[in-house]
């Protein structure tokens, strides 16, 4: 059961610590940017909660604040340290709550550890602190974190060979997260799927070759559409009553309602 006082207490204490930081205050693009990932790692981290049975108030918590430390200004190679730093600005606010200690420690060596697997203090690897930095390789996955990275690097604005050393580079670095084992619980339902979504357009892009449309038949003339084959897991009509045998429901992403409360919507 999700604490809800213990979830505003901690919206509240972050959106105050973001509206003190003088550097999001002169960059709203980057504070809008940063508020909405802790957001989505947070959904995410409240799923992994839900499906491993962790306890999803204190991994909900625990994701909100993995990255507070944004709040400081720790200059151009000082962000390989705010995991750590953002430890240490949530503990007082743990214990604030309420929270024991033993369950302060993990969820600090969570958030201390999500960057770099590094702490500055004694802790353990549980399953639950490795599913914070989980939730937030989930997001770099998702569809808004591939159009935020290719709008920061330009991708539009690069020559064609440009466009295939950059394809080329990116299918390697997939191809090593790939292969890595995975830290915690959450990233064995997670990284592999993602990576199945970026890697054909990468490899398209390299070999010079657009993917056809979907809906259009190779050869076909423009607009004709190529007729939906049925399948077990996408059937010709919508269903109607029990669904059938071998059809999977849709999978569902939550999203803070605008009330800030957590919701859930189909994608």
């Amino acid at each position: 059961m999700l604490n809800q006082e213990w979830i505003t207490k901690t919206e509240q204490f972050l959106r105050s610590r973001f509206d003190a930081a003088s550097y999001l205050n002169l960059h709203p693009d980057a504070k809008a940017y940063r508020i909405e990932h802790t957001y989505r790692v947070a959904n995410i981290g409240r799923q992994i909660a839900l499906q491993e049975g962790f306890d999803e108030t204190e991994l909900t918590i625990a994701c909100l604040l993995h990255d507070i430390s944004y709040c400081e200004d720790f200059g151009e190679d000082g962000w390989q340290e705010h995991g750590r730093r953002s430890a240490v600005i949530a503990r007082p606010f743990l214990k604030e709550l309420g929270m024991t200690e033993d369950r302060i420690n993990d969820i600090c060596y969570g958030i201390a550890i999500h960057v770099d697997d590094k702490a500055d203090f004694e802790g353990e690897r549980t399953a639950f602190a490795l599913s914070v930095g989980d939730a937030d390789n989930i997001d770099r996955f998702d569809a808004y974190r591939i159009h935020e990275t290719l709008c920061k690097d330009s991708f539009l604005e690069m020559e064609f060979e440009e466009k295939l050393e950059y394809a080329s580079k990116r299918l390697t670095r997939l191809q090593e997260l790939k292969n890595m084992e995975r830290r915690g619980i959450g990233g064995r339902w997670s990284t592999r799927r993602s990576l199945r979504r970026r890697r054909p357009a990468a490899r398209g892009l390299r070999t010079g070759r657009r993917r056809p449309h979907p809906g259009i038949a190779p050869g076909a003339r423009a607009g004709t559409a190529r007729p939906r084959r049925s399948s077990p897991h996408r059937p010709a009509a919508p269903c109607s009553g029990p669904p059938p045998a071998g059809c999977r429901p849709r999978r569902r992403r939550t999203s803070p309602s605008p009330s800030g409360a957590f919701s859930t919507r189909c994608i």
